[in-house]
């Protein structure tokens, strides 16, 4: 599920089969910090 609005969040999050990821998210952690302190120490 792409959720361009963000809106639909609570409703999808836990649910069965849904591999809920909003634009602009991501659910990788250890990548994002690791690109962020890239970004910020360049």
């Amino acid at each position: 599920m792409v959720d361009c609005w963000r809106l639909l969040a609570a409703k999808l999050m836990d649910q069965p089969g849904i591999d809920y990821v909003a634009v602009g998210r991501s659910v990788d952690e250890t990548g994002n910090t690791a690109r962020l302190a890239a970004l910020w120490t360049a």
